[in-house]
């Protein structure tokens, strides 16, 4: 393949997937507790639609299996004891499988198919979800996309919405859901908000680039990881870079209380404790940052010491009843096609991590949830 078509390629492959999409969530009403198990969503190698689930057992410290989904896997929910793979199918299509997180053998229990490929999928109480999907128009160039209303029973596409440009994550708050406009390599910089059994989004200005994973906090605000945006030249070369933000948004008036923009790089994978009021954020490659949603302020950072054979900062997620913090990380050497690794950091002080273990995952551990 020539050298400019793979840039291209992974160029694609960066606009299309979040680094890490953090774009899980778990069941609010859970008590916390040490989880059974942890699920990996491994993105798999673009093209060849090989994404992985990696189980793994925290007591035992060791995988407990492995299944291939056929697909590459964008984001995972757990939610009433159900796992909700959100997977890519290829051709520019996609589907939900829901499987069992009862047992350990997650059988398949329901799938739902969309004509557009899903990022992710947001809980409206009981029986209804959102699932931001992109639409491609002229030349694969990403044009207005979609959210796709589900009825949870029986699981089933109820109706979609229009939203902004390559929507990737979506999260409900105050009878609202609220669903994050990329755009085109970071390009965009809305939040559309639909009414909860409307038909029609609006679109909320956020003054930042590229807006990607969302979370509701323990404010009932709705936090926005913006990631910032690259802008490229004809030959593929960096000509402008924009930092990452966060931001702090009020869902029922619509408006942003907090901006936090002293941030030197741009953002990626994410994850929330509701537990703790936590919320952390990689830089990609060797930091993570720590912020305090009670205050809706920075509160340390965590340098990531080189790992020999092992590169980015991937998949992410806290464990706040064993007080671990779970990394994904790419192989060095063949960073999509090959395994990669989820680190696992124990927390040993108020502002430090101690690494501990780790474990195989799959191609580009993407998503991790904790079965409890």
């Amino acid at each position: 393949m020539p050298r400019s078509c793979s840039l291209l390629l992974a160029l694609l492959l960066a606009a299309l997937v979040l680094p890490g999409c953090d774009l899980f969530q778990e069941d609010e009403d859970d008590e916390l507790s040490t989880p059974e198990g942890v699920v990996v969503g491994n993105l798999g190698r673009f093209g060849a639609q090989n994404g992985t689930l990696t189980f793994y057992d925290p007591q035992a410290g060791q995988v407990s299996g492995r299944r291939s989904v056929n697909a590459l896997v964008q984001s995972l929910a757990l939610r009433d004891e159900r796992l909700y793979a959100v997977l890519n199918d290829g051709a520019d299509a996609g589907r939900i499988d829901v499987l069992s997180a009862e047992e350990d053998a997650y059988t398949r229990t329901g799938q739902v198919l969309f004509p557009r490929p899903p990022y992710a999928v947001a809980f409206d109480g009981d029986d209804r979800a959102y699932v931001p999907a992109q639409t491609l128009g002229e030349g694969n160039v990403a044009t207005q996309s979609i959210v796709y209303e589900l009825t949870l029973d029986p699981l089933a596409i109820a109706d979609s919405i229009p939203v902004g440009v390559q929507p990737v994550d979506a999260v409900v708050a105050e009878d609202k859901a609220f669903v994050s406009n990329r755009g085109s390599l970071g390009a965009g910089t809305t939040l559309s908000v639909i009414e909860t059994g409307g038909e029609a989004a609006d679109a909320l200005e956020l003054g930042c680039d590229g807006p990607g994973a969302l979370f509701a906090d323990g404010e009932d605000e709705v936090v926005v990881i913006c990631q910032g945006k690259t802008v490229y030249d004809e030959n593929f070369d960096v000509v402008d870079q924009t930092p990452g933000q966060v931001l702090f948004v009020d869902p029922e008036g619509e408006t942003i209380t907090r901006r936090l923009d002293g941030f030197d790089v741009q953002l990626g994978a994410a994850t929330y404790s509701k537990e703790t009021e936590e919320l952390f954020v990689t830089n990609g490659s060797d930091r993570v940052f720590r912020l305090d949603t009670d205050a809706n302020a920075r509160a340390s950072t965590i340098q990531v010491p080189p790992e020999e054979g092992l590169s980015g900062l991937g998949a992410l997620a806290y464990d706040d009843a064993d007080r671990r913090l779970y990394l994904g990380r790419r192989d060095a050497g063949d960073p999509f096609s090959a395994a990669g690794t989820v680190a696992v950091y124990e927390r040993t002080g108020a502002e430090t991590f101690e690494r501990t273990g780790d474990f195989v995952a799959g191609i580009d551990p993407e998503a991790i949830v904790f079965r409890r």
